[in-house]
């Protein structure tokens, strides 16, 4: 099924790049302890998002090995979603 256009839009790849570069021309002319104070809390929200989601990863793998045998083992399609979001942001 094809997306709209309105889709494709929204998802691209192109906003990455123009968020950074406006955030670091709209940074330029700041006090520098305003910069880094905004660029400081920009990094810290990054890494704990990153760090969530691979926490969140790792932890459905040790549970699903753990209910696989009851055979309630919902980790898997945990794990295949995040693999192909995966995919989709670096491809």
């Amino acid at each position: 099924m094809k997306r709209s256009v309105y889709v494709r839009l929204i998802t691209s790849k192109i906003w990455l790049p123009i968020i950074a570069g406006g955030i670091a021309v709209q940074t330029g002319g700041c006090d520098s302890s305003v910069r880094d104070t905004l660029l400081t809390g920009i990094q810290t929200s990054l890494v704990g998002f990153v760090t969530a989601i691979l926490n969140a990863l790792f932890q459905s793998l040790a549970t699903g090995g753990s209910n696989a045998a009851s055979g309630t083992s919902t980790s898997q399609p945990v794990v295949q979603a995040a693999f192909d979001s995966l995919k989709h942001w670096l491809a």
